[in-house]
């Protein structure tokens, strides 16, 4: 194997090695425009919710506790099954 050869053999590895790379490339970018488009849809709907993006996950929290703080009233109004036999 002459040193030309080597050369060349180690040229195309390289060569490899970069257009992996630039594919690698293109496909985070096209999921970082697929994510970025995604969270603009779920702004906008989350906005038509009367929510604000930026506190969602504590609006979440809040209606949760609101939903747990209602079913314990509900379940309070409730006759105890064990009186009704």
């Amino acid at each position: 194997m002459s040193p030309n050869h080597s050369h060349d053999e180690k040229l195309e590895r390289l060569k490899k090695k970069i257009e992996e790379g630039k594919m690698r490339k293109i496909q985070a970018e096209t999921r970082i425009s697929s994510l970025q488009d995604q969270y603009k849809k779920t702004a906008a709907e989350l906005k038509a919710l009367g929510i604000d993006p930026k506190k969602a996950e504590e609006t979440i929290r809040q209606m949760e506790a609101e939903i747990a703080k209602e079913l314990a009233e509900i379940e309070a109004m409730l006759p105890d099954p064990s009186l009704l036999s």
